[in-house]
């Protein structure tokens, strides 16, 4: 007498490990979306730092650009997505004494890959307390955070 594997003992094997590889590559790609994060994080950082250079010799940030904060060279970032950047940066809602400032994950003409789901990383900077607020959200008509933060 032969002995194999049944041809439904194939299939649920076979369906098992799909399932499996699925689950994997999400959590792979999650992880990759992460380490392109680095990029933003330390550009943002950088517009951090001229934001409170700005405002300390001007005392405000009334009158701030984002040529102020370096947007639009290529130090720290452009405005518009190219294949050097992951993201295109800009500055946001400002007042007196706080500052919106981060980037746009580019869904296309940035640095390939490029994200099939746009989000926004960006910080709530206030440079007289040199407090900084972190916020993540799906640019996509969706209101849930990304990485773990909460929209806004």
């Amino acid at each position: 007498m032969k002995q194999a594997f049944t041809l439904l003992e194939l299939i649920i094997t076979i369906v098992i490990i799909g399932a499996l590889a699925t689950l994997g590559f999400t959590q792979y790609s999650t992880t990759i979306e992460r380490s392109r994060l680095a990029e933003a994080k330390a550009n943002i950082a950088l517009m951090r730092k001229l934001a409170y250079e700005y405002y300390f010799k001007y005392g405000s940030l009334d009158g701030m650009t984002n040529a102020s904060v370096g947007v639009g060279s290529c130090f720290p970032g452009p405005i518009t997505c190219n294949t050097s950047n992951y993201y295109k940066y800009r500055t946001g809602t400002q007042t007196s004494t706080s500052v919106n400032m981060g980037g746009v994950r580019c869904t296309s003409g940035g640095k390939t890959p490029n994200a099939s789901r746009p989000y926004v990383y960006y910080i709530t900077y206030y440079p007289g307390t040199d407090r900084i607020i972190w916020h993540c959200y799906y640019d996509d008509g969706t209101s849930e955070g990304c990485f773990g933060l909460t929209p806004s």
